[in-house]
């Protein structure tokens, strides 16, 4: 039982005055900031993000409808086309309809996929989608 005393005292006089010199050495050594190890700081390398200190205005509601509606068409046309390319006909013929109340601008998504297509199969299949909205045999 004497030693227990004695030993949270030693464990005292060790641990206190090492926190203390941790602490007070944390609080003299300066800040490295990237200046001062001579790298630029991050918003100035070239191709690096640097928001705008005003935020550009909001965009029309035609605008962003106009957008969304692109979106979805695009979504859909990508569906159609797995749908062509799995032989899913029952799919394919549900959103054949969907995709032909707007047929004009869905035709062009699907010639801009079969322009952009970069390898033969694909380019097949964006020609076998383009065919099939077109009602080609």
């Amino acid at each position: 039982m004497r030693r227990l005393p004695l030993v949270l005292l030693m464990a005292g006089v060790l641990i206190i005055p090492s926190a203390i010199l941790v602490l007070r050495g944390c609080a003299r050594r300066p800040l490295r900031t990237p200046t001062s190890r001579g790298v630029e700081p991050q918003g100035n390398r070239k191709g690096h993000f640097v928001p705008p200190k005003i935020a550009p205005p909001p965009a029309s509601t035609d605008e962003i409808g106009r957008v969304g509606e692109d979106v979805r068409l695009r979504s859909t046309l990508r569906n159609y086309r797995v749908a062509l390319a799995a032989g899913n006909g029952r799919m394919a013929a549900a959103l054949k309809k969907v995709l032909l109340r707007d047929r004009m601008r869905v035709l062009d998504l699907a010639q801009e996929d079969r322009d952009r297509a970069v390898d033969a199969g694909a380019r097949e299949l964006a020609q076998k989608t383009l065919d099939s909205l077109e009602n080609r045999p």
